[in-house]
């Protein structure tokens, strides 16, 4: 069977679904899943499902990530959705969580007004913490099972390949980590953590969703510096990235080995940004690529 997503038809999907008892609402395909509104015992759910098998793991990932976080919580104000039912059909793996409806806290598409998302920053900042700190039951799918060698390999295979893609010479960035590496250390993160991953329910209560890249063992100070540099780059408000790392400062007493461990990783989101930017430059502005760039390089950033 094929496996592109245009090969799984919605009515299909529709029809295994109501053949499970559920009343679907409305389904669509965004990027690499099926997702939905479904109705069973008059309740609400939302519905996600893997588009191919491939993409199977990430989404048993975030299935696993939500039960692991609602039977041990982060005890943040920000929670993660409920998940109440999961299998697999056609080797693609599905599940149901709370459904949550509401609205982004922040959408690089349409920013508009930044004045709530600035309230919320440090229970982001807090939210952040929390994840790093936290002791999880089991493991998940998307933690890397590799030596240390092992994955440093992969973490430079991925700059150099970005480095390809982004046209331009990234030498400086590359020797700002390379002096730092000797910081690394890992621990829990998300992976994805954004304000637009973050989203209001009807009661105004706000979750974080999306954690097919969660990890038990990621690299520390990663969630940090991927909001940082999509705060800077993507919504492009350096102000609001830097109030989000005071906030965080504010929470976490971090030493000197760690502010470079947190350097040498947001120089790598930074390159990150910069093959962003080649394929899309709508996603990251290249001008606020270049000015975190001079900031961090010229030791203005922590």
């Amino acid at each position: 069977m094929a496996d592109n997503v245009d090969e799984v038809g919605l009515e299909e999907v529709r029809a295994m679904l109501t053949a499970r008892g559920y009343e679907v609402v409305g389904l669509e395909k965004v990027w690499r899943h099926v997702t939905g509104k479904v109705v069973k015992n008059d309740k609400m759910f939302f519905f996600k499902m893997a588009a191919t098998p491939e993409i199977s793991e990430f989404t048993r990932n975030e299935h696993t990530w939500d039960e692991i976080l609602t039977k041990r919580p982060l005890g943040t104000v920000i929670q993660v959705p409920h998940d109440y039912d999961a299998g697999v059909w056609r080797e693609r793996f599905w599940f149901m969580a709370d459904y949550i409806g509401g609205r982004k806290l922040a959408d690089p598409e349409h920013p508009g007004e930044l004045a709530e998302l600035r309230q919320w920053l440090p229970e982001i900042a807090k939210l952040i913490k929390a994840i790093m700190t936290h002791e999880f039951d089991g493991g998940l799918l998307r933690d890397v099972r590799a030596t240390e060698s092992e994955r440093k390999e992969k973490f430079w295979e991925n700059i150099n390949e970005w480095e390809k893609v982004a046209g331009r010479d990234l030498s400086e960035l590359k020797n700002f980590i390379r002096e730092r590496m000797r910081f690394v250390s890992y621990a829990p993160s998300h992976g994805d953590l954004v304000p637009w991953h973050l989203l209001f329910g009807e009661n105004g209560q706000l979750y974080l969703v999306d954690g097919e890249h969660g990890k038990t063992q990621g690299i520390k100070f990663y969630d940090l510096a991927y909001c940082y540099h999509r705060l800077f780059t993507s919504l492009r408000t350096p102000e609001l990235a830097n109030e989000l790392l005071t906030a965080f400062l504010a929470e976490y007493l971090i030493s000197a080995d760690e502010r470079e461990l947190f350097r040498a990783i947001l120089a790598q989101r930074v390159i990150g940004g910069y093959f962003d930017a080649a394929r899309d430059s709508r996603r990251v502005s290249r001008e606020r690529q270049d000015e975190l760039t001079s900031r961090l390089l010229t030791g203005r950033v922590i």
